[in-house]
């Protein structure tokens, strides 16, 4: 947006307690909303500009900086402290991580770090608790790389080109560290806003993520699955159990593995029947087979 400013001083703004402002910048002539918004709408979708989707890219971008211990970053939007979002929150127990791996690039070592949101998130976020996204952004819109360079997001979202975003992609989250002594292999732009990632890197992406893909897909599609607790977990583990018969040793589905058992208590006599028919079926044929190999 391309306008002209002039500079207020401390008495044009609204004051709030133990602030001094230094230089306030004022813009005129910002094309998108003063040539295509009716005057009545101007005041209304620049506020929400500024207070809604502009305040959610600085809590995500500057996140580390306003969580460092020893002065940490203060940005206020109309008198209001923005609150930095981390979009890895380590501290909650069921966000996983899997194995870290660095790559040499150059003069500079690149670290790439997967995370899986818990299958709860997709239910949470539906419910409106921000924990995992921002306020004015979806799990869809936030699955995907995480640039950080220098503490600094330089991009965000999406799979820059690697692979597609879906659905049953939107717990997975891949953070990349870098440096700033490859800037120019990286193709970061002047507002260091944008990356791309080079062919000498592009393949070891590909390869993580793919790694990446099957663990959130993994959670994606048990996110309907219960869990349960019991006293012999080692018992229930398998769905299969081995046991002895007179024809030596056979493969018989395990009644006591968790999802069976949650299933037989929703189902009817009649059900229950069915299902064990089909469990004793299953069992032949697993057998069946073993023996011909």
């Amino acid at each position: 947006m391309i306008g002209q400013y002039q500079k207020l001083s401390d008495e044009h703004y609204n004051k709030f307690d133990n602030y001094a402002a230094n230089t306030i910048v004022v813009w005129s002539g910002l094309y998108k909303f003063e040539v295509y918004l009716r005057e009545g709408s101007r005041e209304d979708a620049l506020k929400k500009e500024i207070n809604e989707i502009t305040a959610d890219y600085l809590a995500l971008v500057f996140h580390r900086f306003m969580e460092r211990k020893a002065k940490p970053l203060k940005i206020r939007i109309n008198n209001i402290q923005v609150k930095p979002f981390n979009p890895f929150p380590e501290e909650e127990k069921d966000f996983r991580q899997i194995e870290p791996k660095q790559s040499q690039f150059d003069t500079d070592v690149v670290k790439i770090e997967g995370f899986v949101l818990p299958s709860r998130t997709i239910q949470e976020s539906t419910a409106g608790l921000n924990k995992w996204t921002t306020k004015n952004r979806g799990l869809m819109d936030m699955e995907g790389i995480y640039i950080y360079r220098a503490d600094r997001i330089i991009l965000f979202g999406g799979w820059n080109g690697i692979i597609k975003k879906a659905p049953r992609l939107q717990l997975a989250r891949l953070r990349v560290e870098v440096g700033n002594k490859v800037d120019h292999l990286l193709h970061l732009n002047v507002a260091k806003s944008q990356i791309v990632v080079p062919y000498e890197l592009r393949m070891a992406f590909e390869h993580y993520i793919n790694e990446l893909k099957i663990e959130a897909e993994r959670e994606y599609y048990n996110r309907g699955i219960r869990k349960f607790s019991s006293t012999n977990a080692k018992a229930h583990f398998q769905l299969f159990e081995r046991t002895a018969s007179n024809k030596g040793s056979i493969l018989e589905v395990n009644k006591d593995f968790p999802l069976i058992k949650n299933l037989e208590t929703t189902l009817n006599t009649d059900q229950k029947s069915q299902l064990n028919l089909i469990l004793r079926m299953i069992n032949t044929r697993v057998n069946s087979i073993r023996h011909v190999h």
